[in-house]
């Protein structure tokens, strides 16, 4: 058994190696960097474990509202970006348009939107109206690289499709509405040409252009007529002829022309064709 005394000298041996050994350490430098990696490490784990409120806080934005989140999208702050995304803010899709914007295009921020879940296919307009921002940007193939990866998705395909579908009918309703329109604009010309002249033009020097806000379109036809009397009436003298002005103005005023504009429906097409073109 090992004595007391010889114990202890290989006690003091081995602290006096110690001893030499953390001398070496600190005046080399290794003892100090350990000792601030360790801190380095600490101060990371302390920032992965901070709440998102707190980092946006430190970032500069004391509020965490959708016009600070706005504010993130329009500097680029991308860090920010996806510290909002952590509290669940969304983009709006209102205005999803503008990040297609020259000045707003940015792809590190659209991906720091998609990636917090901020920005999604339910962003991509699909009706007549919204469907214009694909031809819009058609021109700008990164432009349309990302239009492509947000939007080219089933759902949103499908509500094109639907929306391209709706337009189709109505265009071909407005079209057939206008051919019998022509019918009807004819049918309502000879209805006052049939009339009495003279009869005609003495009921509407009775009538009251003040006795009603909202005409029918006899009414339209008489106010029309009366109008004209009270300024002189000498048109009325070269007879029958001189009222078809009046009466044209009031049929077609109350047989309209049906809307045929077809620029909604020439957008959907642009767009299916953007987002299905595996160019």
């Amino acid at each position: 058994m090992m004595k007391f005394r010889d114990f202890v000298t290989s006690a003091c041996s081995a602290l006096s190696s110690l001893g030499t050994a953390l001398k070496i350490l600190i005046t080399s430098g290794i003892f100090f960097a350990a000792v601030s990696a360790f801190v380095d490490v600490r101060s990371l784990v302390k920032d992965l474990f901070a709440s998102p409120e707190k980092q946006l806080t430190e970032l500069g934005y004391q509020r965490r509202t959708y016009d600070e989140f706005l504010r993130a999208i329009a500097t680029r702050h991308v860090e920010a970006i996806e510290l909002f995304g952590k509290l669940h803010l969304r983009l709006k899709p209102q205005h999803f348009p503008s990040l297609f914007i020259d000045e707003n295009f940015a792809t590190p921020v659209i991906d720091a939107l998609l990636a917090s879940g901020s920005v999604d296919e339910t962003h991509c307009p699909t009706d007549i109206n919204g469907a214009a921002l694909y031809g819009m940007h058609s021109a700008n193939p990164e432009k349309v690289m990302y239009l492509r990866k947000v939007c080219r998705k089933s759902s949103v395909l499908n509500s094109l499709k639907s929306s391209q579908a709706a337009e189709t009918r109505r265009i071909a309703e407005a079209n057939s509405l206008n051919l019998e329109r022509t019918g009807k604009l004819e049918q309502c010309r000879r209805q006052y040409m049939a009339e009495n002249y003279l009869a005609l033009l003495e009921e509407a020097s009775r009538f009251s252009i003040l006795s009603n806000n909202q005409y029918s379109a006899r009414e339209c036809v008489l106010a029309e007529l009366n109008t004209s009397l009270l300024l002189g009436g000498r048109e009325f003298s070269h007879g029958p002829s001189a009222i078809v002005p009046y009466v044209q103005r009031c049929c077609e005023r109350y047989i309209p022309s049906a809307d045929v504009d077809d620029r909604g429906a020439r957008s959907i097409d642009t767009a299916l064709r953007l987002l299905l073109d595996a160019s």
